[in-house]
């Protein structure tokens, strides 16, 4: 009869907190990342001149979440790329800095905007 092997078992780590926001390494607080995400959409859609956020052209542009992807949103460590569609009279360049302005406070790193189309008038 072969001697019986002790179980190797790592310890498993903590069950998630059920808290909205996640425990940084600095001590900080930190939004997980689909309510950042989101938060980054809901942001740059209020900005005046900006009609849709953009998946880019094979829809590769997006935060991949558990069973969705927010499109046109791309989260990095302290920066934020974001891809949009303009309405057809925006100001391109006021309106992508507006969109950095509206999420600087957030983002104190690069943000990134992407015009990726603007629209034509009838569809507008």
């Amino acid at each position: 009869m072969s001697p019986r092997r002790k179980s190797r078992s790592k310890s498993l780590p903590p069950p998630p907190v059920s808290s909205d926001r996640l425990e940084a390494t600095n001590g900080q607080q930190q939004d997980k990342p689909e309510q950042q995400a989101d938060r980054v959409a809901r942001t740059v859609l209020a900005v005046d001149g900006v009609h849709s956020l953009h998946g880019g052209a094979m829809g590769e542009v997006g935060t991949y979440l558990p069973g969705r992807r927010v499109a046109g949103v791309r989260i990095k460590d302290r920066a934020c790329e974001v891809h949009v569609s303009l309405k057809w009279n925006s100001d391109i360049h006021a309106t992508a800095q507006a969109v950095r302005d509206a999420l600087r406070p957030e983002f104190p790193g690069a943000v990134d905007v992407f015009i990726e189309d603007v629209l034509e008038p009838e569809n507008a």
